[in-house]
């Protein structure tokens, strides 16, 4: 992501499972492993002020079950 504000939302609330609805653009890269076998990578790029992220799942839901956490939805642009 490019988007401070947004990265800095995915670290703080977003964990493995939850559910997100993304805006961006497609991007598909190709790197090396350790190995020298070609790898490829697709990721949504949120640009600044043209992304936006919206979290699915239930306020206060996450795999802890912990309650409180993130407003429901977040978005930026």
């Amino acid at each position: 992501m490019f988007d401070e504000f947004l990265t800095n939302l995915a670290k703080q609330y977003l964990r493995k499972g939850s559910k997100v609805y993304l805006v961006g653009q497609i991007q598909t890269r190709k790197w090396q492993d350790d190995t020298g076998e070609d790898k490829y990578t697709t990721e949504v790029v949120l640009s600044q002020n043209q992304g936006e992220l919206t979290m699915l799942d239930s306020r206060g839901e996450d795999d802890a079950g912990r309650r409180g956490g993130p407003p429901d939805q977040q978005s930026n642009g």
